[in-house]
């Protein structure tokens, strides 16, 4: 199996198991509770396969995609020494 394919089913693997378990546990959260997940679960689904589809684009895609994440992890270390 090469990078491409196991990198997409990390993504649908990762869907399925979110979309089941917020299918049999929804009624531990409240209604706002659950609309926030969805919301960033959504977010982070679809920020996931738009890295993959960009790694799978040759060198200048690895670039980018590395570049991206450092951003997404500079921005929660921010967010993160806010909250402290």
């Amino acid at each position: 199996m090469n990078v491409s394919k196991l990198l997409y089913l990390i993504g649908v693997i990762s869907l399925v198991s979110l979309v089941l378990y917020f299918l049999f546990y929804a009624h531990l959260y409240t209604h706002s509770d659950l609309i926030e997940a969805y919301a960033f679960f959504g977010i982070a689904v679809a920020t996931y396969f738009v890295f993959v589809f960009i790694y799978n684009k040759g060198n200048i895609g690895k670039l980018l995609s590395l570049v991206g994440l450092v951003l997404i992890a500079v921005f929660a270390g921010v967010l993160f020494i806010q909250q402290v």
